[in-house]
């Protein structure tokens, strides 16, 4: 999924997240303007990065580390 994703396209999905989530108001439609994309796009990327977040062991094996 994202992680197995090379390139600008995986780099820019990822600066799309994080521009959505970092707490700065940013809406779906100002990210997607920013971008130059709409903001069904923004919001289907951030799904597949938060789908991807969440489902990756990793990171559920650091959090199970740090909640010990």
């Amino acid at each position: 999924m994202c992680s197995k994703r090379n390139g600008k396209n995986g780099l820019r999905d990822y600066k799309i997240w994080f521009a959505y989530v970092s707490g700065e108001g940013n809406s779906l439609e100002d990210v997607g303007n920013e971008f130059g994309m709409t903001r069904e796009r923004v919001r289907q990327i951030v799904s597949k990065i938060n789908r991807y977040l969440k489902n990756n062991k990793i990171i559920k094996q650091y959090y199970a580390e740090v909640k010990k």
